[in-house]
């Protein structure tokens, strides 16, 4: 997997996006195929300590996703 960093606003993402994702210049991003695309995830180290800080760290999803849905979004990402 690749890595690369934000360095003057040269990557195009959004405002509201990099600060809902803590990113700021200078950050790292993983880079990775995706399907027809790419994907972009922040590099963060693991934290230590207790499980129960990890609650709440991710937004509540707008609807259940399905077994089926889970599968199909990890199948396209591991295809290259």
């Amino acid at each position: 997997m690749s890595t690369v960093e934000v360095r003057n606003k040269q990557e195009p993402i959004p405002d509201e996006i990099m600060a809902s994702l803590g990113l700021q210049e200078g950050s790292k991003l993983e880079v990775q195929p995706c399907g027809n695309g790419i994907l972009l995830q922040p590099k963060t180290r693991i934290k230590t300590g207790s499980i129960k800080e990890l609650w709440g760290i991710l937004p509540k999803p707008e609807r259940p996703v399905t077994l089926e849905e889970m599968e199909e979004a990890i199948s396209s990402c591991s295809e290259e």
